[in-house]
């Protein structure tokens, strides 16, 4: 069997989250449910072995989070990940409005 990879550029990113073609959007959108009910500091980790697609995740929710928060307007993708259909069908059946938060990705391999 063939193995492919998908490069964590910023438009498959994007694209993967729009069009949810890896079918990881349901896990996404409740992780981002999951993170605005904490209150005060908290550390977490997204454990599994090498490329499994926890880059991926942690990136897609990075940008769920900026489409969330008004600071991001002129990002490059916050009205094509704000305006996604799915992401709003998911906020509308959950009546949820967001904390605005400032996700930062940190890579420790990059020194």
């Amino acid at each position: 069997m063939e193995s492919y990879e998908l490069k964590d550029t910023d438009e498959n990113i994007k694209d993967t989250l729009l069009h949810d073609s890896i079918s990881r959007n349901l896990y996404l959108y409740r992780f981002i449910d999951m993170l605005d009910t904490i209150d005060g500091s908290v550390s977490i980790a997204i454990n599994g072995r090498w490329g499994t697609g926890k880059t991926f995740f942690a990136k897609q929710a990075k940008l769920l989070l900026e489409a969330e928060n008004p600071f991001f307007e002129n990002h490059q993708y916050y009205n094509e990940v704000n305006n996604n259909a799915s992401w709003k069908k998911h906020k509308e059946e959950h009546g949820q409005e967001y904390n605005s938060v400032l996700p930062v990705y940190y890579d420790a391999w990059l020194i």
